[in-house]
Parts: C-alpha cells; structure tokens; sequence
C-alpha cells in the first residue's frame, strides 16, 4: 500500500531499485559455492561463517522494512481517520475545492476521503497528498 502524507507533491514517491538481490537468489548462489568448492581445500571456516552471518543480516534487513511499511500504513489510516469532521483545501484536476472530509477509504492504492462541499455535492477518491489546508 502507497503511503501519502497530507500536502505531498502529486506522483513524487518513486521506489528505487538497488543492486540487492533477494533471499533465493542469495540461497542459491550459497549453494552453487558449496556444490562447486575443492574437496580438497574447502572454504575457510571464517569466510564461510561471514556468508552466513551476511545471509542473517540481509534478512534482518528485509524484515525490518517490513516492520516499517506496516507502520507507515497504521500511521496513515492513523491520520486520515482523525481528519473526519474536518474542513479541507483540496488540490485537484479540476481546481481547488473546499468541504468537511466525511469518510476514509482504505484500497490496495492508499487512503483516499470523501469530502462534502458546501453546496452538498460530494467528491470521492481525494488522496491525502492533494489536501493543501487543514481548518
């Protein structure tokens, strides 16, 4: 789930991609090594116990940005639930639009709100990253 903060540029968050390789690819490439190693001159106990010390790290690594996504995304349904009842500035396609945010919405894309307008009419689908003022 894409987390948003309130007033964010529009279509700014970008996931970049390391040279990192995944857990089964590290696996196999650790068992290539010791499938393919000398009988006769095995690899260094140190070298080896690093690998897997590296293998541990790397795992570590992986859960902790897990952890961490799953509290970005508490922290933004956190946000957009006590934005209820509140009046808003919105940023859209269409202009800027004024109303009192009636619901929160939570789908695979993020948290979007339902805001009500002064006249009555009600817009839908407003991503936190478009609100520009909080009243």
């Amino acid at each position: 789930m894409q987390v948003e903060a309130i007033g964010s540029p529009l279509n700014t968050i970008t996931q970049t991609e390391g040279s990192s390789i995944s857990q089964e690819e590290f696996v196999q490439l650790f068992l290539t090594q010791l499938t393919y190693q000398d009988p006769l001159e095995p690899l260094d106990n140190s070298e080896f116990l690093a690998q897997l010390a590296q293998f541990s790290s790397i795992e570590q690594q992986r859960q902790n940005g897990i952890h961490l996504e799953n509290i970005s995304e508490i922290n933004s349904i956190y946000q957009a639930s006590t934005l209820v009842g509140k009046t808003v500035d919105v940023q859209g396609a269409d202009g800027g639009i004024s109303g009192v945010v009636i619901s929160v919405s939570f789908d695979p894309n993020g948290v979007s709100l339902t805001v009500e307008r002064p006249s009555g009419a009600i817009v839908d689908r407003i991503r936190m990253s478009q609100i520009q003022n909080l009243r």
